[in-house]
């Protein structure tokens, strides 16, 4: 079969392109059509067949965010007036010009329109205003993201905003609509409700009005309500503020319950409230299609005993299987290393996690005499000691049954404010003969830092690793977080860390210092490290280990925002085998790290420190910037010949990077002439300047376009790429 039949096509290639409703309808300060991804008419270009399937079910919703986009859907539907007939629903995110008038005048089938009102003075609405008159649509959503302007001055009041007003207080009174969503509260900014609350009380054919929480105005309601046809329905929307939402909901209440009293207007009128608001006087509220629980749920029968009639041997190995599982701990997830670096760190809420997991695996084993003796052994792999208390009671458990210490695999801590016994410590590592992992969160660690910040948590002392190393130093193959406390003191031996022979990730985040003699170190210590993260506030460590050949060692990073003594001398040393590392600066790092993959830069980006590099792929700067920094910091984004110097690089992050979400912001090439302005700060006034940080997002799409000459993605924190707009 060479061909599918149209109709089965049709059915495969539907939910690719439908647009949902709820984002069509969203009126969020942020459109759910900021997307940084490829576009869905990608798929017209398969074949023939699919050109003419998807086409129609493409045009179906149409949703314009630029100017340019809305003159390229002008042209294609002059070209092909057929088009113009598949729209039923059309989002217009702005003026757009007269491309708009083209646009309506092909599309009489619309039904479903969504208008913004939140226009700055540039916007222009010629084409909307001709338009709009032309066509029939049945559901209009305003949007308008009201908010007071400083000093009581409102926000958004420009010609365009007043033009728009007025043709669609004409519209709405002319056009047959069964619903109609109002975004303001009663007569507030009074220049744009006023117009519309005339038009709904004159409208002959409106049948339905939305209105959001809270409404506190029985007056202007009433007033609404002269209109006979008018059935209200008032609706939810979050505002991303739990406390601010429940003020809202309190006031929408406290009128509804003054208007019961009123039937002429409580009988048209509807409030929806959250889930949540509906089910808080106790009642549960019944299931959709709900089904007798007796017709699913069978009676327990005391005597019943799974596996009962399955050999002894066999049943305990079913079982031990299925415990394998049920108390498996994934040690990845508890990873602090990844491939690009040192990014995870534990938070209260992942402790609460493992507290819950540990509180489910201890109830498994008290199922039963059989769970018990099968599941111990898996329980034990992997332990959370988050209380001094904790390794007291380890400590006399394994003392007790000495058989469970060769079981411990991995020890995660999490000590806060209090710290535990030093003897306990050590203890418990001289009964560890197996440890493969000793992990404790870390806590960042800055220049205003004072010394013995952040070390609450860190439970090792310096004798306690010695006799780690002693105990698991064939073992050991992760040494992370802030585990080692501060010491009092001239210098102690580093010897105890060139016992762990099988050491794969060792995180130094200690103040103590080292000292060592250069003819006795042996070359061949920690042959299998491959990731080192160091964070100390001195270097000794690292003199050390530049005496070390350190063959399996590739990723490097050096967490301080500053630099550090014996840095640069450990670097040119072992360098030539990283594949990625981690700096305050890349002074030198091209030089000496000729393989390098990836390379993460924490403080100054200057652009002549930056060298050609064959082998780089990935660039990420971590260095936030203040407002005066907008055009002068990185300005190697916009100096350098990324295509000549670095042949092999895919993509820049950039954490402080925020990606602009409207026209407006990204398509601004001038900033002003006043200071704020400069960089793109507008303050509220009269024409409905208010944009925030314009200036600033767009320097970041000219950038973002730039790299794009030499196929270089432009990435902010959470790794998403700037997509050209047309233009």
């Amino acid at each position: 079969m060479t061909h599918l039949p149209d109709e089965i096509l049709k059915e495969i290639l539907s939910p690719a392109l439908k647009i949902p409703d709820k984002d069509f309808c969203s009126t969020s300060s942020v459109s759910p059509f900021l997307r940084f991804s490829t576009s869905t008419s990608a798929y017209l270009v398969v074949s023939k067949s699919w050109l003419r399937v998807a086409t129609p079910l493409l045009y179906n919703v149409v949703v314009l965010r630029s100017t340019a986009q809305a003159k390229a859907l002008a042209q294609a539907l002059s070209g092909n007036k057929l088009l113009g007939t598949f729209i039923k629903k059309l989002r217009v995110e702005g003026g757009f010009g007269v491309s708009m008038f083209k646009t309506l005048m092909s599309a009489k089938n619309i039904t479903h329109l969504w208008l913004t009102l939140k226009l700055v003075t540039g916007d222009s609405v010629a084409g909307l205003c001709r338009g709009l008159p032309h066509i029939k649509p049945t559901h209009v959503i305003l949007h308008d993201n009201y908010t007071p302007g400083l000093f009581g001055v409102v926000t958004g009041d420009n010609a365009p905003t007043r033009k728009l007003l007025e043709v669609l207080e004409v519209c709405i009174r002319i056009w047959d609509l069964e619903m109609l969503e109002y975004p303001y509260m009663d007569y507030v900014p009074e220049f744009k409700a006023g117009p519309l609350t005339r038009a709904i009380i004159d409208a002959p054919n409106l049948h339905n009005l939305v209105l959001h929480h809270p409404q506190r105005d029985g007056d202007w309601l009433e007033e609404l309500l002269e209109n006979k046809k008018l059935w209200i329905r008032i609706v939810f929307k979050p505002c991303g503020d739990a406390e601010t939402d429940r003020i809202h909901i309190n006031a929408s209440k406290k009128l509804q319950s003054i208007l019961q009293c009123e039937p002429h207007l409580a009988d048209y009128i509807e409030w929806e409230y959250p889930e949540e608001e509906d089910s808080k006087d106790g009642t549960e509220t019944p299931l959709v299609n709900d089904v007798s629980s007796s017709t699913i749920i069978h009676k327990r029968d005391p005597s019943f005993i799974p596996l009962h009639s399955v050999p002894d041997d066999v049943r305990e190995k079913i079982w031990d299987r299925i415990l394998h599982f049920a108390l498996f701990v994934d040690e990845e997830k508890v990873e602090f290393l990844t491939r690009d670096g040192p990014s995870q760190r534990w938070n209260d809420e992942h402790i609460h996690l493992n507290d819950n997991e540990h509180r489910t695996k201890i109830n498994i084993l008290l199922v039963s005499k059989l769970f018990y003796k099968l599941g111990r052994p898996y329980y034990y792999r992997s332990l959370l000691l988050t209380k001094p208390d904790h390794f007291k009671h380890l400590i006399n458990l394994l003392d007790h049954e000495p058989s469970l210490s060769p079981l411990i695999r991995s020890i995660y801590t999490y000590i806060q404010r209090t710290s535990v016994p030093a003897t306990d410590v050590q203890k418990l590592m001289a009964r560890l003969p197996r440890l493969v992992r000793l992990i404790s969160p870390t806590l960042p660690l800055t220049d205003s830092n004072s010394r013995d910040h952040g070390f609450q948590s860190a439970i090792l002392t310096y004798r306690a690793l010695v006799v780690l190393a002693e105990t698991a130093g064939a073992t050991l193959e992760q040494l992370s977080g802030q585990l080692i406390q501060p010491v009092n003191g001239g210098p102690r031996p580093a010897d105890p860390i060139y016992a762990f022979a099988k050491l794969r990730h060792l995180e130094w985040n200690t103040p103590i210092r080292v000292s060592f003699d250069p003819k006795k170190v042996p070359r061949d210590a920690l042959c299998n490290l491959e990731t080192f993260i160091f964070s100390s506030y001195n270097g000794t460590l690292l003199n050390a280990m530049c005496c070390i050949d350190l063959p399996a060692l590739r990723h490097v990073y050096f967490t301080r925002v500053t630099k550090m003594d014996g840095s640069d001398a450990f670097l040119e040393m072992h360098g030539d085998k990283l594949l990625s590392l981690e700096k305050d600066t890349p002074h030198g790092v091209f030089n000496w790290c000729p393989s390098l993959r990836l390379l993460r830069i924490t403080a100054g980006v200057p652009t002549e420190a930056f060298e050609p590099h064959a082998a780089l792929t990935k660039l990420i700067f971590t260095k936030e910037l203040s407002l005066g920094q907008v055009k002068a910091g990185y300005r190697c984004l916009s100096e350098l010949d990324f295509g000549a110097m670095y042949p092999a690089l895919e993509e820049v992050q950039v954490y402080t990077i925020e990606w602009p979400t409207s026209e407006c912001v990204f398509m601004s090439s001038s900033f002003g002439s006043s200071p704020l302005v400069r960089y793109g700060i507008y303050v509220s006034d009269e024409h409905g300047r208010h944009e925030i940080k314009k200036g600033y997002k767009a320097i970041w799409v000219t950038r973002a376009e730039r790299l794009l000459q030499w196929n270089v993605a432009l990435t902010d924190e959470e790794g998403t790429k700037w997509i050209p707009r047309l233009k």
